[in-house]
């Protein structure tokens, strides 16, 4: 899992994933993943929200996602819950 050094990187690599995966023809994966940036407030149920629909993304289209963008998805996840969780 990727470690970021703070939270405005983590969102950046977020959004320019999404990107990469709309240029590759998955645009309901990068309007998901963009809904879940957007609720993130500050507080522990934005970075939840975030965390489900990234959940929701590799359940639903993970066998789409091509392998590398898929691991760097779920990396992703990874770090969300570990905010969400505090583990």
């Amino acid at each position: 899992m990727k470690q970021y050094a703070s939270n405005k990187e983590f969102f950046g690599d977020v959004a320019h994933l999404a990107t990469r995966l709309e240029e590759g023809g998955l645009t309901e994966v990068a309007t998901e993943m963009r809904t879940g940036l957007q609720c993130i407030n500050g507080l522990t149920d934005g970075w939840g929200e975030l965390m489900e629909r990234l959940e929701s993304v590799i359940a639903r289209f993970g066998a789409k996602i091509p392998s590398d963008q898929l691991a760097e998805l779920k990396g992703m996840f990874d770090t969300t819950q570990k905010l969400v969780f505090r583990k």
